[in-house]
Protein backbone atom coordinates (compact mmCIF):
# COMPACT_ATOMS: atom_id res chain seq x y z
CA UNK A 1 0.00 0.00 0.00
CA UNK A 2 2.87 2.39 0.78
CA UNK A 3 5.12 1.32 -2.09
CA UNK A 4 3.76 3.88 -4.63
CA UNK A 5 4.32 6.61 -2.04
CA UNK A 6 7.96 5.53 -1.59
CA UNK A 7 8.43 5.49 -5.37
CA UNK A 8 7.06 9.04 -5.55
CA UNK A 9 9.40 10.16 -2.76
CA UNK A 10 12.36 8.63 -4.57
CA UNK A 11 11.55 10.33 -7.88
CA UNK A 12 14.88 12.18 -7.91
CA UNK A 13 18.07 12.14 -5.89
CA UNK A 14 17.62 15.52 -4.20
CA UNK A 15 14.15 14.66 -2.92
CA UNK A 16 15.35 11.20 -1.86
CA UNK A 17 18.14 12.66 0.32
CA UNK A 18 15.75 15.14 1.98
CA UNK A 19 13.17 12.43 2.62
CA UNK A 20 15.84 10.06 3.99
CA UNK A 21 17.09 12.70 6.45
CA UNK A 22 13.51 13.41 7.53
CA UNK A 23 12.77 9.70 7.94
CA UNK A 24 15.88 9.22 10.10
CA UNK A 25 14.80 12.07 12.38
CA UNK A 26 11.23 10.74 12.59
CA UNK A 27 12.49 7.23 13.37
CA UNK A 28 14.80 8.53 16.10
CA UNK A 29 12.04 10.64 17.67
CA UNK A 30 9.52 7.80 17.46
CA UNK A 31 12.05 5.38 18.93
CA UNK A 32 13.08 7.57 21.86
CA UNK A 33 9.71 9.07 22.79
CA UNK A 34 7.24 6.36 21.83
CA UNK A 35 9.43 3.26 22.08
CA UNK A 36 8.76 2.06 18.53
CA UNK A 37 11.08 -0.55 17.10
CA UNK A 38 11.55 -2.71 14.04
CA UNK A 39 7.90 -3.71 13.99
CA UNK A 40 6.83 -0.13 13.22
CA UNK A 41 6.84 1.34 9.70
CA UNK A 42 8.13 4.71 10.96
CA UNK A 43 11.24 2.96 12.29
CA UNK A 44 11.69 0.93 9.09
CA UNK A 45 11.13 3.82 6.64
CA UNK A 46 14.81 4.93 6.55
CA UNK A 47 15.83 1.42 5.50
CA UNK A 48 13.32 1.35 2.63
CA UNK A 49 14.40 4.82 1.55
CA UNK A 50 18.12 3.98 1.79
CA UNK A 51 17.55 0.95 -0.44
CA UNK A 52 15.73 3.12 -2.96
CA UNK A 53 18.47 5.74 -2.80
CA UNK A 54 21.09 3.09 -3.49
CA UNK A 55 19.02 2.02 -6.47
CA UNK A 56 19.17 5.59 -7.78
CA UNK A 57 22.97 5.41 -7.55
CA UNK A 58 23.26 1.84 -8.87
CA UNK A 59 25.50 2.80 -11.83
CA UNK A 60 28.01 4.48 -9.51
CA UNK A 61 27.83 1.60 -7.05
CA UNK A 62 28.58 -0.77 -9.93
CA UNK A 63 31.99 0.85 -10.33
CA UNK A 64 33.09 0.16 -6.74
CA UNK A 65 35.74 -2.44 -6.06
CA UNK A 66 34.06 -5.63 -4.84
CA UNK A 67 36.92 -6.49 -2.47
CA UNK A 68 36.88 -3.01 -0.92
CA UNK A 69 33.12 -3.23 -0.38
CA UNK A 70 33.55 -6.60 1.33
CA UNK A 71 36.29 -5.21 3.60
CA UNK A 72 34.15 -2.14 4.36
CA UNK A 73 31.15 -4.32 5.22
CA UNK A 74 33.26 -6.50 7.51
CA UNK A 75 34.84 -3.47 9.23
CA UNK A 76 31.50 -1.75 9.82
CA UNK A 77 30.04 -5.00 11.17
CA UNK A 78 32.91 -5.36 13.63
CA UNK A 79 32.55 -1.73 14.78
CA UNK A 80 28.78 -2.17 15.13
CA UNK A 81 29.11 -5.14 17.49
CA UNK A 82 32.34 -4.21 19.31
CA UNK A 83 31.18 -0.68 20.22
CA UNK A 84 27.59 -0.99 21.48
CA UNK A 85 27.93 2.50 23.03
CA UNK A 86 27.33 3.91 19.55
CA UNK A 87 23.77 2.71 19.95
CA UNK A 88 23.19 4.33 23.35
CA UNK A 89 20.69 6.89 22.06
CA UNK A 90 17.77 6.47 19.67
CA UNK A 91 19.41 8.46 16.88
CA UNK A 92 22.55 6.35 17.33
CA UNK A 93 20.56 3.13 17.01
CA UNK A 94 18.84 4.27 13.83
CA UNK A 95 22.00 5.63 12.21
CA UNK A 96 24.27 2.73 13.21
CA UNK A 97 21.77 0.14 11.97
CA UNK A 98 21.23 2.17 8.79
CA UNK A 99 24.98 2.36 8.09
CA UNK A 100 25.31 -1.39 8.68
CA UNK A 101 22.32 -2.01 6.37
CA UNK A 102 23.71 0.22 3.61
CA UNK A 103 27.22 -1.26 3.56
CA UNK A 104 25.80 -4.79 3.46
CA UNK A 105 23.43 -3.75 0.68
CA UNK A 106 26.23 -2.16 -1.37
CA UNK A 107 28.03 -5.47 -1.84
CA UNK A 108 25.24 -7.39 -3.63
CA UNK A 109 24.23 -4.31 -5.63
CA UNK A 110 27.77 -4.16 -6.97
CA UNK A 111 27.34 -5.02 -10.62
CA UNK A 112 29.87 -7.24 -12.27
CA UNK A 113 30.39 -10.57 -13.89
CA UNK A 114 31.97 -13.65 -12.53
CA UNK A 115 31.22 -15.89 -9.60
CA UNK A 116 31.14 -14.40 -6.11
CA UNK A 117 29.46 -15.15 -2.84
CA UNK A 118 26.25 -13.34 -3.84
CA UNK A 119 26.49 -13.73 -7.61
CA UNK A 120 26.38 -17.39 -8.56
CA UNK A 121 24.06 -19.75 -10.46
CA UNK A 122 22.00 -20.65 -7.38
CA UNK A 123 21.30 -17.01 -6.48
CA UNK A 124 20.62 -16.20 -10.15
CA UNK A 125 18.09 -19.05 -10.33
CA UNK A 126 16.33 -17.96 -7.12
CA UNK A 127 16.24 -14.33 -8.28
CA UNK A 128 14.61 -15.52 -11.50
CA UNK A 129 11.67 -16.99 -9.57
CA UNK A 130 11.68 -14.58 -6.60
CA UNK A 131 8.40 -12.91 -7.54
CA UNK A 132 6.68 -16.27 -7.83
CA UNK A 133 8.13 -17.33 -4.46
CA UNK A 134 6.86 -14.10 -2.92
CA UNK A 135 3.39 -14.62 -4.36
CA UNK A 136 2.97 -18.25 -3.32
CA UNK A 137 4.87 -18.59 -0.04
CA UNK A 138 1.83 -17.91 2.17
CA UNK A 139 -0.18 -20.55 0.31
CA UNK A 140 2.59 -23.07 0.93
CA UNK A 141 2.93 -21.97 4.58
CA UNK A 142 -0.81 -22.40 5.16
CA UNK A 143 -0.68 -25.90 3.65
CA UNK A 144 2.22 -26.81 5.97
CA UNK A 145 0.33 -25.27 8.89
CA UNK A 146 -2.64 -27.57 8.19
CA UNK A 147 -0.35 -30.60 8.63
CA UNK A 148 0.15 -29.44 12.26
CA UNK A 149 3.79 -30.39 12.65
CA UNK A 150 3.63 -29.35 16.31
CA UNK A 151 2.04 -32.73 17.04
CA UNK A 152 5.25 -34.42 15.89
CA UNK A 153 7.94 -31.88 16.86
CA UNK A 154 8.02 -30.64 20.45
CA UNK A 155 11.00 -28.24 20.25
CA UNK A 156 9.80 -24.77 19.15
CA UNK A 157 13.18 -23.91 17.61
CA UNK A 158 13.36 -27.11 15.60
CA UNK A 159 9.70 -26.70 14.57
CA UNK A 160 10.46 -23.19 13.34
CA UNK A 161 13.49 -24.34 11.32
CA UNK A 162 11.57 -27.23 9.74
CA UNK A 163 8.63 -24.95 8.91
CA UNK A 164 10.91 -22.37 7.27
CA UNK A 165 12.75 -25.02 5.26
CA UNK A 166 9.53 -26.69 4.11
CA UNK A 167 7.91 -23.36 3.25
CA UNK A 168 10.85 -22.10 1.21
CA UNK A 169 11.40 -25.46 -0.49
CA UNK A 170 7.71 -25.83 -1.29
CA UNK A 171 7.48 -22.26 -2.59
CA UNK A 172 10.54 -22.77 -4.78
CA UNK A 173 9.22 -26.06 -6.21
CA UNK A 174 5.78 -24.56 -6.82
CA UNK A 175 7.33 -21.45 -8.42
CA UNK A 176 9.58 -23.51 -10.67
CA UNK A 177 6.66 -25.62 -11.88
CA UNK A 178 4.48 -22.58 -12.53
CA UNK A 179 7.16 -20.51 -14.31
CA UNK A 180 9.22 -23.06 -16.18
CA UNK A 181 6.72 -25.85 -16.83
CA UNK A 182 3.16 -24.51 -17.06
CA UNK A 183 3.90 -20.95 -18.13
CA UNK A 184 6.60 -21.96 -20.59
CA UNK A 185 4.32 -24.57 -22.23
CA UNK A 186 1.58 -21.96 -22.58
CA UNK A 187 4.00 -19.52 -24.21
CA UNK A 188 5.30 -22.24 -26.54
CA UNK A 189 1.75 -23.15 -27.61
CA UNK A 190 0.87 -19.51 -28.25
CA UNK A 191 4.05 -18.98 -30.27
CA UNK A 192 3.25 -21.98 -32.52
CA UNK A 193 -0.16 -20.57 -33.46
Amino acid sequence: MLFPFFVFLLDNRKRAWIVLATAILLAAVASSYFGVGRTNMVYCAPFFLAGGLLYLYREKVGKFNRLMLGVLAAAVTVVFFVFPGLRAYAIGVVISELVLFVVWLLYPIRVGGGISLLHNPVVDYISGISMEIYLCHMLVYRAIEKVDLSRYISSPDFLYMITVILTLSGAMIFSHIIKYVLFQRTIDKLMRK
